[in-house]
């Protein structure tokens, strides 16, 4: 069966360089994968600069293949879906590496202030106008791989209309900002929100659920101390005041009934948080088994609730 090699020029994260010599771009950090072999190659027109800094760092990507499946040959040639579905293990390959070659960097590197993130998409990938995909068999035949990818009709969440900013939310910007702004706390919980869009969403649901304890735990006791429950008693409680505690018992302490059951379905949804952030701690429950939605309405709902809160007491 031939050898078959991908190649792809890239650019990631600035990491700074010393004492490179020629010999040294030429060698590659290889990376041993299930069903393929991976190479970086640091590109050679990167030179150690003393002062200057560049944001990126030019890198070669190369997926080996020692023994090609017929299916991937017939791929490197086709437009239709066995095209597509090679793309798509290239893709996941160039994945694992970019998330091994960040590791190594920041551990056996010592690079550990580094901005990384996984900087070309699917789409990009392929088609990419300055970085193009190449093929080469047995260091003979060569030629570009232009899989035919479907396009998808589903809009970008930054283009849907709920985003969309009119001119009557300009104005509604305006009043907003003249009137009494979120706290930093809950200004943070917009911030986390946004991160539930992408992966590992397991990251921000443990941040926001960590926020979301630290909000009822700050205000739970400012209820207790009004309540009369002296500084001694509550420094002792501090520890006992749990996520589940503060929401589900000292919090309703100052809502009133009605109050409560408005509040109700954000209680619910908070609990639901808790839960979520639970499994990811103590079962370790994977990412693709938490719905970005349902933990973005649980932080709309914390919003919601400790908004609600700062307006009526003004003590969050």
């Amino acid at each position: 069966m031939p050898k078959l090699i991908i190649k792809r020029s890239l650019s990631c994260p600035q990491f700074g360089l010393r004492g490179w010599t020629n010999i040294d771009y030429e060698t590659p950090l290889v990376f041993y994968l299930q069903g393929a072999e991976s190479k970086i190659f640091l590109d050679e027109g990167i030179r150690p600069k003393k002062y200057n800094f560049d944001f990126t760092t030019g890198l070669r990507f190369e997926l080996h293949f020692p023994q090609a499946k017929d299916e991937y040959l017939r791929a490197l040639k086709s437009s239709g879906k066995i095209s597509h579905e090679f793309a798509k293990t290239i893709y996941e390959f160039f994945l694992e590496t970019n998330e091994r070659l960040e590791i190594g960097i920041r551990v056996f590197g010592g690079a550990k202030n580094l901005f990384w993130h996984n900087f070309v998409s699917f789409n990009d990938f392929f088609n990419d106008r300055t970085y193009v995909v190449e093929w080469e068999i047995d260091n003979n035949a060569k030629g570009h791989f232009v899989p035919k990818i479907p396009t998808s009709r589903k809009r970008w969440d930054l283009f849907k209309s709920a985003q969309l900013v009119t001119p009557a939310k300009w104005k509604k910007i305006q009043e907003g900002l003249t009137g009494s702004l979120p706290t930093k706390d809950v200004a943070e919980l917009y911030r986390i929100w946004s991160k539930l869009q992408f992966k590992p969403a397991r990251f921000a649901v443990i941040e926001a659920a960590i926020l979301v304890e630290k909000i009822l735990k700050d205000h739970s006791l400012k209820i207790l101390k009004k309540k009369g429950v002296s500084n001694n008693k509550i420094k002792d409680l501090e520890d006992e005041l749990t996520y589940n505690t503060v929401l589900n018992l000292v919090l309703p302490l100052s809502i009133s009934q009605g109050e409560a059951r408005k509040l109700k379905n954000d209680m619910a949804l908070l609990d639901r948080l808790r839960k979520v952030r639970n499994d990811i701690v103590h079962n370790d429950l994977p990412d693709e088994q938490i719905e970005p939605k349902e933990m973005q309405g649980a932080i709309d709902a914390a919003i919601h609730l400790f908004r609600f809160i700062d307006r009526k007491t003004k003590i969050t």
